[in-house]
């Protein structure tokens, strides 16, 4: 009988394990499941070939360069209106000077008309340094571009006169031309810094 027993436990000992779940088949398992996270990997998008990645860089700097344009442009615009917003307060400045300069200027020009109706050999002097006074500011006014309006036989224009008076027009004298000059008008360059207040002959009403 010992004998029998031995022989069975050396069958059992030689029979190898058909299933089981640490032996090799199990490693096999295991195996087959690592390979296929491989495989999963392998289906990820393949990379941007060198054209694409060219194309694309080729689209970012042309948007590179399309905000430095932009950003050019706004700049340049910004200049020249900080130019042109200077430029307009320098002529406002000089514009208000001589608007009061030219009071002095009508003072000067009644006193030697004054004195030329009544002149005296006392007051000969005088009225010598008054013309000089007189001829040295006209010649800064020039120099600043200020001139005088010339309007004695011009057609009236209200955008440079005044009329404070008006006459009949007669003989060669068309209506609606300048015929005596109460103020002298000035120009700054183009802008009129002054409008000359005149007399104007104005059509009769026999005329009409």
């Amino acid at each position: 009988m010992q004998r029998i027993k031995k022989a069975e436990e050396q069958r059992d000992d030689e029979t190898p394990s058909a299933v089981s779940p640490h032996g090799q088949d199990g490693d096999g398992i295991g195996d087959s499941r690592g390979n296929g996270g491989k495989d999963d990997d392998a289906t990820e998008a393949p990379p941007a070939s060198l054209e694409e990645q060219l194309a694309a860089a080729r689209q970012e700097a042309e948007d590179y360069k399309d905000r430095y344009l932009r950003a050019r442009a706004d700049l340049e615009n910004f200049r020249k209106r900080s130019v042109q917003y200077v430029a307009e307060g320098v002529r406002d400045g000089l514009k208000q000077t001589f608007e009061e300069i030219l009071p002095v200027l009508d003072n000067l020009e009644r006193a030697i008309a004054f004195q030329e109706q009544h002149q005296t050999e006392s007051v000969e002097d005088v009225l010598t340094g008054v013309r000089m006074t007189l001829l040295q500011l006209r010649d800064v006014l020039e120099r600043q571009n200020v001139t005088r309006q010339e309007v004695l036989g011009e057609p009236f224009d209200p955008r440079f006169h005044e009329a404070v008076d008006v006459q009949p027009a007669g003989g060669e004298v068309e209506p609606d031309t300048i015929v005596g000059e109460i103020k002298a008008g000035y120009l700054f360059g183009d802008t009129v810094l002054r409008p000359a207040q005149v007399r104007v002959a104005q059509r009769s009403g026999a005329d009409e």
